[in-house]
């Protein structure tokens, strides 16, 4: 799988049906240091994880295809896509909207109009949390093969010593 981040720039996948509001937002995290790509539709999404995959996925809640919540639940169901962080976007925010997208299990959810500092710090923030559970799983995995060679070496050794 390859991903998108290029010269140390977070690469976010953004998934906005609206084409000013998806253009003036990704200006905007362009300037903050963020890589964007834009799609319109859930299922263009989907397509573009089939090739790539972003630092964070980006979505609005009302798409013309699916719903952001959906979109959100087909993403996590799949294991190779379920540790980027995903954070919702609406202009319709509801407390039933925002309750059902953190229950499912969203990262964030942020009512439009957006605040592009909170924004940021936002990604900011869940890129740098994803980073430390990539680098502590890297680390168990590591002290994991490390007992399973000392056990085997040891279990290999052990009927050697008895033949002598």
């Amino acid at each position: 799988m390859q991903y998108l981040a290029s010269e140390n720039k977070a690469h976010i996948l953004f998934i906005e049906d609206e084409p000013s509001v998806a253009e003036t937002l990704k200006d905007c995290l362009e300037l903050k240091g963020f890589q964007v790509s834009i799609v319109q539709k859930a299922k263009d999404a989907i397509g573009l994880l089939s090739n790539l995959t972003p630092d964070l996925i980006l979505s609005d809640v009302n798409l013309p295809d699916l719903s952001g919540l959906e979109l959100f639940k087909q993403i996590k169901a799949n294991p190779v896509w379920n540790s980027i962080p995903f954070l919702f976007l609406s202009g319709e925010s509801t407390p039933e909207s925002i309750n059902s997208a953190l229950e499912a299990g969203g990262d964030y959810f942020m009512k439009k109009p957006i605040d592009i500092d909170e924004l940021s710090s936002v990604i900011q923030g869940k890129l740098s949390q994803n980073k430390l559970k990539e680098e502590n799983t890297e680390q168990r995995l590591d002290a994991f093969k490390r007992r399973v060679v000392h056990t085997l070496s040891h279990e290999f050794r052990t009927p050697l010593v008895s033949i002598t």
